[in-house]
């Protein structure tokens, strides 16, 4: 099955790249990706979603082959700003009514951010999110905690930045080691990140989980226990008091990148994604 690749403007000029897959059904899904990554990491979803849904897969700015500067944003509230491009597009070329969205890590965030903040507006029938940045992990996250959020805005203000390599462990991203060597041998990853990105990436974090996402949707999140590229435990926590209103499956023992994970850990994800989209 071979998807339809639109090139979606969301300025004036400037374009994202999408894969459309649509399969008559009357529901539609948005795929956003993590950091780094590109929209054929998640080409799973298309089989393990088909029987419900036309699914959408994007490229963020400045990754895959969507227009910017790679692995940079000017600011954050952009890929926010771009999924209601991408929602409003889908209804003026589709005629898609009913639209729901997934989001991976970093996706998982700006999918987040834009229910809190656009929820009422757009209206997702469901929001499914894996293991989302809630907290920087590790003694790197113990050094962010310390930094005020007013300190976290000026930074973020500031424009520019620095590439930097080596920010992820790549070989946490599965107990299956050939994952991180395909993850460095893909054209398409950016394996150096910009830390405008990174910082803009923790001002949003801290906005978002700092209160409820949205009272009245459906939403489903995942996360591995033994993720590392996330803070795991800050990820339950938060959905264990702050915003209860979803449905929290935690994985024993998985890393970061479930759907690429070994099958002990990988078949009840998505079992989980059928169970909850479908």
């Amino acid at each position: 099955m071979f998807g339809d690749s639109r090139n979606i403007e969301v300025d004036q000029g400037f374009f994202l790249n999408s894969e459309i897959y649509e399969n008559g059904k009357s529901e539609w899904i948005i795929v956003t990706h993590g950091i780094g990554e590109h929209l054929g990491r998640h080409q799973y979803l298309v089989n393990l979603l088909r029987e419900k849904y036309n699914v959408c897969f994007y490229d963020l700015r400045g990754h895959g082959k969507s227009d910017g500067k790679p692995g940079y944003i000017d600011s954050f509230d952009l890929y926010i700003s771009d999924l209601g491009q991408i929602v409003d597009f889908l209804k003026q070329e589709y005629r898609a009514e009913r639209v729901s969205l997934f989001g991976h890590s970093m996706g998982g965030l700006i999918t987040a951010a834009f229910t809190q903040q656009k929820g009422d507006i757009y209206e997702p029938e469901k929001v499914f999110i894996n293991a989302p940045p809630v907290k920087v992990p590790g003694p790197l996250g113990k050094i962010v905690d310390c930094i005020p959020f007013s300190g976290i805005k000026k930074l973020d203000s500031i424009s520019g930045g620095l590439y930097l390599k080596g920010l992820v462990d790549l070989g946490f991203l599965s107990h299956d080691k050939t994952v991180g060597e395909d993850y460095v041998a893909d054209p398409l990853n950016r394996l150096s990140l910009n830390t405008k990105l990174l910082i803009g990436m923790i001002r949003c974090s801290r906005e978002t989980f700092s209160k409820p996402i949205s009272p009245k949707t459906k939403m489903y999140c995942c996360v591995g226990s033994a993720d590392a590229v996330v803070d795991p435990q800050a990820v339950i926590n938060y959905f264990s008091s702050t915003e209860k209103n979803v449905r929290l499956k935690v994985i024993d023992g998985a890393y970061h990148e479930i759907h690429n994970e070994i099958d002990k850990y990988q078949k009840p994800y998505f079992e989980y994604i059928q169970e909850s989209l479908n």
